[in-house]
């Protein structure tokens, strides 16, 4: 029979371990989804390492919510501004890609995974051989 994790102990090792990925979500509401009105869902993918999300595409109700998640050096560079400068940078940036965006502004939310204490990056970028590694964990935590 295995012994119990040591869940405080594997995370530590694995996290240690693994490289974070640098993920930012700024979400920002527009009062309708003006974007649909041209035959766009809203999605998007553009010349900067940033996607462009609709998650409200299916939803009921006028408004809409458009995200933009720039990842890596991009992220990085938008977690150091302030929380305006980070909802400025990404209301211009889904201006560029659905014109109106500005003039139907009503509020913005942002994550930055990077700030959160409980994970620091968004994903574990392993490294060829990592897997097994961390599988068993760098102080056998799992065995």
């Amino acid at each position: 029979m295995a012994r119990p994790l040591d869940r405080r102990t594997f995370l530590r090792t694995s996290l240690l371990a693994a490289a974070a990925g640098s993920v930012t979500r700024v979400s920002v509401q527009c009062e309708r989804r003006f974007w649909t009105d041209g035959g766009f869902n809203g999605f998007a993918l553009v010349d900067q390492p940033v996607e462009v999300w609709s998650p409200t595409h299916d939803q009921p109700g006028p408004r809409g919510i458009l995200q933009a998640y720039p990842y890596e050096a991009l992220s990085r560079k938008v977690t150091a501004m302030d929380a305006d400068g980070r909802v400025r940078w990404a209301v211009d940036l889904l201006d560029q890609v659905h014109p109106g965006v500005r003039a139907r502004y009503e509020g913005a939310a942002v994550k930055c995974w990077e700030e959160d204490p409980w994970v620091g990056g968004a994903f574990a970028l392993t490294r060829p051989g990592q897997i097994t590694t961390l599988a068993v964990g760098r102080d056998n935590a799992l065995r």
